[in-house]
Order: structure tokens, then sequence, then C-alpha cells
């Protein structure tokens, strides 16, 4: 199940659409023949750890839940980072909701709604936490017909508003009030970098080139090698990128393992990204194959500015930087 199996029609009636790979389920085995499903919407249990049941499917529903309301796929279930909560990307959701998907999408599927049945209890009370459309105001009141039959219906009368007398004398004139006087010209803008003063509307600065208004939120998204759709905001300065070890229970910001798992390009701690008060900066930090953006190839330890649809190489894994 993902958001692509639901298709809406012109009507608004919902329809399940593409389920070729359905199996069913066979009591005793101990996991499935074969691993199938989307790599975002996929159980643990589908990739080799055990045998797909009712619960998997819940799995799924949360995982597409989740894409709908967070507008992003929530990252595999067979990495180490477990998705982002779905607050942080969405701040209208109802707490209800939010517990709701996070049990849905649990990786210990004894944990999970362990039917379909317990998960529409757990929707519906979510629903009804929604605020209800106010009365519809009733419509107006028919013009009555005529009795006669035909023609033009009658129109009640309405009494004409008396004209009332204008006040004589001047001194009924009302008094004129004093004009406002004009704001001041808002003062222009100093550049906290270099002092330079800016047109007060200024979004940068016109000597320095410092921007004047809010960082947006930075994504990464996995380019190649094509093994699974990865998207992972920038939700900390810096951010390091890498692989991971089990062993010495080590675990970078953006865990490149399953990607670079038999081929060892990626060092454990290859480069990092920070996020400053002019944009973001990605530094490589003396890894063993080294650092592109773009194709171009940065130098140890020195921090490069990142712009929107940089591509960033680390190792054979391609990265796209993206502004949202």
């Amino acid at each position: 199940m993902k958001p692509s199996n639901a298709m809406v029609t012109n009507t608004g009636q919902v329809k399940l659409i593409d389920f070729g790979i359905a199996r069913t389920y066979k009591i005793g085995k101990k996991r499935d023949t074969v691993a199938m499903g989307s790599e975002n919407y996929a159980a643990p249990e589908q990739w080799g750890k055990g045998q797909t049941d009712a619960r998997s499917d819940v799995y799924a529903l949360g995982a597409t839940i989740y894409h709908l309301l967070a507008n992003m796929a929530p990252t595999p279930a067979f990495l180490p980072s477990a998705p982002l909560p779905l607050a942080n990307y969405n701040g209208a959701v109802s707490a209800k909701t939010v517990a709701m998907v996070e049990k849905a999408m649990n990786r210990d599927r004894e944990a999970r709604f362990q039917s379909a049945a317990q998960m529409r209890e757990a929707i519906l009370a979510a629903m009804s936490t929604l605020q209800p459309i106010g009365p519809v105001a009733a419509p107006a009141a028919p013009i009555p017909e005529p009795s006669g039959g035909g023609g033009t219906p009658a129109i009640p009368a309405q009494p004409r508003p008396q004209a009332q007398p204008l006040p004589a004398g001047p001194a009924s004139a009302p008094a004129l009030k004093p004009r406002p006087a004009p704001a001041p010209p808002p003062p222009p803008r100093p550049c906290p970098a270099c002092g330079r003063l800016n047109k007060p509307s200024a979004r940068f600065c016109a000597g320095c080139g410092r921007s004047f208004v809010p960082l947006q939120p930075a994504m990464l998204r996995i380019v190649k090698p094509v093994r699974a759709a990865w998207e992972m905001p920038v939700t900390r300065s810096p951010m390091l990128l890498g692989r991971a070890s089990q062993v010495e229970g080590y675990w970078p910001d953006f865990d490149m393992t399953f990607y670079d798992e038999d081929e060892g390009y990626v060092s454990r701690r290859h480069a990092q990204i920070s996020r400053g008060p002019d944009g973001y900066f990605i530094a490589d930090l003396d890894s063993y194959n080294g650092t592109t953006v773009n194709g171009q190839p940065l130098l140890p330890q020195r921090a490069y500015p990142l712009r929107n649809g940089d591509r960033i190489q680390v190792g054979l894994v391609v990265i796209e930087f993206r502004l949202r």
C-alpha cells in the first residue's frame, strides 16, 4: 500500500488499484519466499526478517498516511534511523493523529495495531478531534405565487421611507477632523555584516550580499544509486554524513551504509553540512575518497557554500541539496 494505490474519482470516491504483488498469508512460514514491496512503505519484516501478515498492511497504511500529511515519504524501515516525527513537517496534525500514525508504523509489529479493525477505530477517534463546520444559513423564503394562475408573481409593497428634513443653521454642520500627520518614511536597513545602509524593503545587502530573510529549510535527497527513495531534512548543524558502525555503536546523522555497504567508498566521518547566518555550507572531513559538489572536488576541512540544486558526491553516492 502506497499513495499511488489510492485514486480519487471526479465524484470524490476513493478506489484502490494495482495490487499485483499481493500474497496470501501461510501459517507456519518463517519469512516470505520473495521480498516484495515499495521501499518507503514496506514493514521491516518484508526485508527478510519474517513473514508478512495483516500487521504489515497496517504499517503500509500508516506510512501512506504519513506521506499524505507530511508531503514526504518516510525513511525506509531497513535503515537504522527512524522517520522524523510527523509533527516536524505538519504542525496542524492533532496529537491523536500523530499517535495513531506512530503506532501503525512501529517497527515492532507486536506494538502496532493487530488488525485493520483496530486501526479503523483509531482513525475514527483521531477524526473526532476535527473542528465541525458551522451551520449553513437557511435559504431565503420563496416569493409567493399569485392565486390567479400565470403571470408575474405578486411582490408585496414595501413602505416608502419618509424624508427627513435637513437641520437648519450653520451650527449643525459636522466638525472637520484634522488630517493625520503623514507617517515618517522607514529608516534604511543597515547590514549587520558590512554596515552598508540598504533600502528598507531590501532582501539582500547591496554591498556584501548578506541575506536579510530567514533561511529556507534544506533537504537532502539520494539521487544515485537508485536503490530506495530517501529524503532527509537538514535539522541540525553540523550534520554528519558517513557510514555507521554497529560494532562501535557509531551512527552519523545521514547514514549511507545501505547505499555503500559492499563498496566501502564512504568514510565513517566523510563530510558535514552546517548552517550559518548566510546559508548552508559543506566541508570534507579528510575522507578517504573525497567529496565533490557539482563535479568539483573539495579541499579537506574547508567550508564551501551550497546552493539550491547542488549535487554532492560522497564516494559513489550522489545527493541533491534542495531548499524547500
